[in-house]
């Protein structure tokens, strides 16, 4: 984090996507991008990410989601966030590259 006026909370998510709720709105098989009033529309389950797993290749889908809440007015900025990951025998690391700019009056 670069800045934190506002005293963020960010959690992370795992979003199971509701395919026939994606396909009533013309939404392809990825949810990216969707506002964060649609959350609870376009997931039909909602995970805590820390110790979960993300199965690649399932339909529909699943999305790792960021949440961040401030906790007064402020403004606060995230960089990128720390992702680990796991495929069989392989483990790795990355940075992703999501800048977060917010403020809270």
């Amino acid at each position: 984090m670069t800045r934190d006026e506002a005293a963020v909370e960010v959690e992370y998510a795992i979003c199971y996507l509701d395919a026939d709720a994606l396909a009533q709105e013309g939404v392809g098989g990825s949810g990216y991008g969707l506002r964060d009033v649609s959350v609870e529309r376009y997931c039909s389950r909602l995970v805590p990410a820390e110790g979960a797993y993300i199965e690649l290749g399932t339909n529909p889908g699943q999305e790792l989601l960021v949440s961040v809440r401030p906790i007064r007015s402020g403004r606060s900025v995230v960089k990128s966030h720390h992702v680990e990951f796991s495929e069989g025998w392989q483990l790795g690391s990355a940075d992703t590259a999501a800048t977060v700019d917010t403020t809270a009056r």
